[in-house]
């Protein structure tokens, strides 16, 4: 007997929009007008973007408070942790996972990858992947090792993966510049 796939979950909908490097911040505000929870989990880690690393008193304040690139920056770190909360999986660390994420969806355009697809595979042990993707995802991970390791890690500008993505050494160069981009992120997560 048929049985339609089951809904995705309010979380897993925002991961699908916060990992949409084109997504409209319109569209995830109406998602968390909607649903409470994410709201709230969102305000509160909004704050580790912040000076004070204080929540936001409200949706509205962080709004305001936020970039269009913020607001998918610290959705995308709320909806990873309360997706793999949900799932009970065993995977990589929140904040580990969030930190591969950040450069997997920067990523996953530069060669063509499913970017929702590509930040999926970061916080997951999901097989089957398009080979595009499993490779966004391994350099995303090298990239995040390098990234929270101490400062006198050389980046990987020689990176194998990066080499069989196809990515130039431009690209390459501005992927390094997200290192505290994503470092915030992970810090989001970790929130």
């Amino acid at each position: 007997m048929f049985s339609p796939p089951p809904e995705p979950s309010p979380a897993e909908r925002l991961l699908a929009l916060a990992s949409d490097p084109g997504c409209e911040p319109e569209r995830i505000a109406a998602l968390l007008a909607r649903e409470p929870r994410l709201a709230r989990a969102l305000v509160i880690a909004a704050g580790a973007l912040g000076s004070s690393g204080r929540a936001f008193a409200s949706l509205d304040a962080a709004r305001r408070a936020l970039s269009a690139e913020d607001l998918r920056d610290v959705a995308l770190a709320v909806a990873l942790a309360l997706v793999e909360r949900e799932r009970a999986q065993v995977g990589p660390r929140r904040s580990d996972a969030a930190l591969a994420a950040a450069f997997a969806r920067s990523i996953a355009p530069l060669v063509g990858a499913d970017a929702t697809a590509a930040v999926s595979a970061c916080a997951f042990q999901a097989t089957g992947a398009p080979r595009a993707v499993e490779l966004a995802r391994d350099f995303a991970r090298e990239l995040a090792a390098w990234a929270k390791g101490p400062g006198s890690l050389p980046p990987p500008r020689d990176s194998a993966v990066a080499a069989a993505l196809g990515l130039s050494a431009l690209d390459v160069e501005r992927l390094l510049l997200l290192r505290s981009r994503a470092l915030q992120l992970a810090r989001c997560a970790a929130a």
